[in-house]
């Protein structure tokens, strides 16, 4: 449990968020690779491209609005883990 810890917080491609401010950020982005700590995962993705990603949530939660992204892949692969926490995942109203 100690070394899945220590992997999650000093991975690579992760990047720890503890901001305070409660307004949903927008960002525009092709994959999601988040790692959110004791924080709001408040954010609205925008792409054109979207391919997925991976957000980790660990004593936090939020909204994740991907309403306004667009794909040209057959499938999407997005893997939402939550520790102690929750997301809320909106998606567009064509995703299946």
């Amino acid at each position: 449990m100690i070394y899945l810890g220590i992997r999650i917080l000093s991975g690579p491609h992760g990047r720890r968020s503890s901001d305070s401010d409660p307004s949903p950020q927008t960002a525009s982005a092709d994959y999601l690779n988040e790692v959110v700590i004791f924080g709001p995962l408040d954010k609205t993705i925008k792409s054109d491209k979207f391919m997925g990603g991976k957000i980790v949530v660990i004593f936090g939660g939020g909204d994740l609005d991907l309403s306004q992204v667009k794909t040209s892949e057959a499938s999407i692969d997005l893997e939402l883990v939550a520790v102690f926490g929750g997301a809320r995942l909106i998606v567009p109203k064509n995703w299946k």
